[in-house]
């Protein structure tokens, strides 16, 4: 947050009691379909609103919100880090259902008070439709293998993931799961208009 306005809070509470209080005055900075999806998942749990600001990506949003401009980003904690470490930004919550090993002081938006909000930011691999079983679990051994190297992992980590191993079938039923959530909050909040 800015420290110069009277939006920055302490904690998620606070800032949703503020925006609240104070309709359509905070801005919220968005980058990318995700990062819109979680704002306003927020947004309906929470009745809060926001005007949402398009930014093209999560560098330029979390500057946004460093300089004032905006007043709150959800975006990857890499991307936010030095910002927080130089006191121009305070992370508040994190999104996921776990909290973020490079920021575990910072609590999930579940354990600030949002019961059942959870929105993960992950990263997958995909083949066609008609790859072969066979080959769909080659790959899978192959990406095990990859990503369970001490190397791989670090570089990794140290850019904000957290490292996670699926089978093909815990995959695809996570992206369905997640499709059909992420879907009803499109609808809902009028992202755009689906067929």
């Amino acid at each position: 947050c800015d420290w110069s306005s009277d939006v920055c809070s302490s904690d998620l509470k606070e800032f949703i009691a503020y925006a609240k209080a104070n309709p359509n005055k905070v801005n919220a900075a968005i980058a990318g379909a995700t990062g819109e999806i979680a704002t306003n998942g927020i947004k309906m749990l929470t009745g809060a609103p926001m005007n949402n600001i398009p930014y093209k990506g999560g560098i330029p949003a979390a500057l946004a919100v460093s300089q004032g401009e905006s007043h709150m980003v959800l975006t990857n904690p890499s991307g936010v880090q030095a910002h927080v470490d130089s006191g121009r930004m305070r992370a508040i919550a994190v999104t996921g259902a776990k909290r973020e090993p490079s920021m575990p002081a910072v609590p999930t938006l579940m354990e600030s008070g949002m019961d059942g909000y959870s929105v993960d930011f992950w990263t997958g691999v995909f083949l066609p439709a008609q790859t072969p079983e066979k080959i769909v679990q080659a790959y899978a051994r192959e990406i095990t293998r990859i990503t369970a190297m001490k190397e791989v992992q670090d570089r990794l980590t140290g850019i904000g993931y957290i490292m996670m191993s699926q089978s093909p079938a815990e995959f695809a039923a996570m992206v369905k799961r997640d499709a059909e959530r992420y879907r009803k909050i499109i609808v809902e909040s009028k992202m755009q208009q689906l067929d």
